[in-house]
């Protein structure tokens, strides 16, 4: 009888698993075409309604263009592309790059493909690839 019960168990919560998986809820692995921005408009729609964006953008992939202002080592050893824009309180765009693109350097300009994250003063995206690596593919 306990082995019955545990198939079961693990029936219904490997199901569970997959339909999650399976979602369209499922944050940052969007199918759908991203949504395409400069740096600073992204930006402005942020400071005119950050509430509204966040909500609006999370897990969404997004295309960006902008400037790299700096490159900074993130969490667990990432490189991230810090995106300058013209936000009067000097926010940024962070981008959390999926791999080291070592043919970008502060001052150049670049487009990436990543999705939102969050927003905390500056916008987070994370799951980056330069548009130019998703070409070469």
């Amino acid at each position: 009888m306990k082995n019955v019960f545990s198939v079961g168990l693990i029936s219904a919560a490997l199901m569970f698993t997959l339909s999650e998986c399976n979602s369209s809820s499922n944050k940052g692995s969007s199918t759908e075409a991203p949504l395409k921005y400069s740096a600073n408009t992204l930006m402005r729609k942020f400071e005119k309604n950050a509430a509204k964006y966040d909500t609006l953008l999370l897990g969404k992939a997004l295309q960006l263009k902008g400037t790299i202002h700096e490159i900074e080592l993130g969490a667990l050893g990432k490189t991230v592309f810090v995106i300058q824009t013209k936000s009067k309180d000097g926010a940024r765009i962070k981008c959390e790059m999926l791999s080291d693109d070592t043919q970008f350097e502060p001052g150049n300009e670049v487009c990436i493909l990543g999705f939102y994250k969050e927003f905390s003063f500056d916008i987070t995206l994370d799951k980056c690839m330069t548009c130019n690596s998703v070409n070469r593919n």
